[in-house]
């Protein structure tokens, strides 16, 4: 049965991110409230910019998800219904780099040629590598990178906002208006938005916070503002994955805010073999996985290594992937 977030015990969520959400928060600058209705007055879920971006076309109102990108999304291979998947359809989004990497660790072409040969297997990237079944997915981390891949052949856009030098210091700013528009050249060339937006966006948003930025990415709603744009979202929780407990409850919570604005939103979650440079193993992914598995499509299974993206990464780490994979396949993914 379908593990829905009303099962998070309040206190669960208050111990582990201390996050209490108050009656009426106070938006951060440049970002208000826009009522809807039969909403609540105190409601954060549809936050828009004040003030223009650095481009010209600064959306005034939400781009709802649409009928033939509702229609394009639900007639994705392994994609009947966008909830959880059933046994043996594990979402997996790879980047291009952590499909080479897999290919020339030992034990991992052969995950690429069986288990990850599945048109549930997404690729972000190139990689000469990749599966032929896998199902191609190109991106940016800016809107001017996401305008060029968004023209060329795919399903399927990714979009990661991070607060980070790959993403412009406005589309940090106002992400809702990025992602608004970003959902609107991806819908009208007939292809699924997959929005990915970092936790530390809240440092963008609020430069003078110094808290954790779990509760406050709760405490702002931003999962539930983006909801209805994105066919796809996927929940950047791989920071607290070495605490799977915690890590749970951090999904749950980011999938509730989305389910009550769009249930047909298709969630992954984050995983990776190295988060911020921090290590980890395959038997804690496992665990992650487990405990989160009845709450989203799949994962994103990164293999980060150093570089401009992550900094403070060592070098990649592909044979811990390989056994996490491997146990999914025998285990979460076994046949019946």
């Amino acid at each position: 049965p379908y593990d829905t977030p009303a099962n998070v015990e309040p206190h669960r969520l208050n111990r582990d991110f201390g996050y209490n959400r108050p009656e009426a928060p106070t938006a951060p600058a440049g970002i208000t409230r826009c009522r809807r209705r039969n909403q609540s007055v105190n409601t954060r879920r549809y936050l828009m910019p004040t003030r223009r971006t650095g481009n010209r076309e600064t959306p005034t109102r939400r781009v709802e998800v649409g009928t033939l990108v509702l229609a394009i999304l639900l007639s994705l291979p392994g994609l009947s219904r966008a909830q959880p998947l059933s046994r043996g359809h594990t979402v997996w989004l790879i980047t291009g780099s952590a499909v080479t990497h897999l290919a020339h660790t030992r034990g991992g072409r052969h995950l690429l040629q069986g288990y990850l040969n599945h048109q549930t297997t997404w690729i972000y990237g190139k990689s000469a590598d990749a599966p032929s079944r896998a199902l191609r997915v190109r991106g940016a981390a800016s809107l001017a990178g996401f305008r060029r891949a968004v023209t060329r052949r795919g399903r399927a856009v990714l979009l990661d906002l991070e607060h980070w030098p790959l993403t412009p210091g406005p589309e940090q700013h106002h992400p809702l208006a990025t992602y608004a528009r970003a959902a609107a050249w991806a819908h009208r060339q007939g292809k699924i938005l997959i929005a990915t937006p970092a936790f530390d966006l809240v440092h963008s948003l609020e430069p003078r916070y110094r808290g954790r930025i779990y509760p406050e990415f709760l405490r702002l709603d931003l999962a539930g503002a983006l909801a209805s744009d994105a066919g796809v979202y996927e929940i950047q929780a791989q920071g607290a994955e070495n605490h799977p407990a915690r890590y749970r409850t951090l999904v749950i919570a980011i999938v509730r805010q989305i389910r009550k604005i769009n249930p047909h939103t298709v969630i992954l979650a984050g995983l990776s073999t190295g988060p911020s440079g921090h290590k980890t193993t395959a038997e804690t992914l496992y665990r992650d996985a487990r405990a989160t598995r009845n709450q989203v499509s799949g994962y994103w299974l990164n293999i980060p290594g150093r570089g401009r993206a992550c900094p403070r990464c060592t070098k990649p780490r592909p044979a811990v992937a390989i056994r996490f994979l491997r146990r999914m396949a025998q285990s979460v993914d076994a046949s019946p």
